[in-house]
């Protein structure tokens, strides 16, 4: 109030977060899901266990060996034998089985964590979608209805202060409101920027 009356009372201009439209869209919780950063991890694992799994499978099947050969009899004539070998070690039921149920396991504990992931990326966009929709609902209805009130106000009680019919009193409240209405919108501008950022990297982009 002990300023020069003749200077203008301004805050510093807060840019407007150009945060992409389609962040508010929830489609992509449908459709883009496994781009999300903790969903490819947990893809990425789940495909590690399966091939795992695969393996273990295989090593389950026992060794086979075929053998062929041909003989040349006395007359001229001649004569094939084939013959199958299998190799069964003596550890070979035991040791195949327990790594194909530690797999097994394995696959569906890392098929648990997928899920657990894409729950998750869901509840935080959603929770996200919602602060960022409501944030620039509010910012609009700052920046068309309630500063421009707020200037108003503190122009008349700038004005009424310089002439001597508005009190120290009042005229301090209009300053007070008008930084209020300013402080939030700035406020209201760094949730908007802060969601946009937490749903592009959900998004993975």
């Amino acid at each position: 109030m002990g300023d020069d009356p003749g200077r203008e009372l301004a805050v510093p201009a807060t840019a407007e977060t150009s945060a992409d439209p389609g962040l508010e869209d929830a489609a992509w919780l449908e459709t883009g899901l496994s781009d999300s950063p903790s969903v490819a991890v947990a893809l990425r694992d789940l495909k590690m266990m399966q091939a795992r799994r695969a393996q273990a499978r295989a090593e389950w099947l026992p060794d086979i060996m075929l053998e062929y050969s041909a003989v040349d009899m006395k007359d001229g004539t001649k004569t094939g034998m084939a013959m199958a070998k299998v190799s069964l070690p003596f550890v070979w039921f035991w040791k195949p089985l327990g790594e194909n149920k530690s797999a097994s396991g394995a696959v569906l504990a890392s098929r648990a964590e997928l899920d657990q992931a894409r729950l998750e990326v869901r509840r935080l966009a959603l929770i996200e979608i919602a602060r960022l929709s409501l944030a620039r609902k509010q910012g609009e209805i700052f920046r068309n209805e309630a500063l421009p009130q707020a200037d108003r106000a503190l122009d008349l009680a700038v004005t009424g202060y310089q002439s001597g019919s508005t009190g120290p009193a009042d005229a301090l409240t209009a300053v007070r409101s008008w930084l209020s209405m300013n402080l939030e919108k700035t406020m209201l501008t760094a949730q908007v920027g802060r969601s946009a950022a937490i749903l592009s990297r959900l998004r993975g982009k």
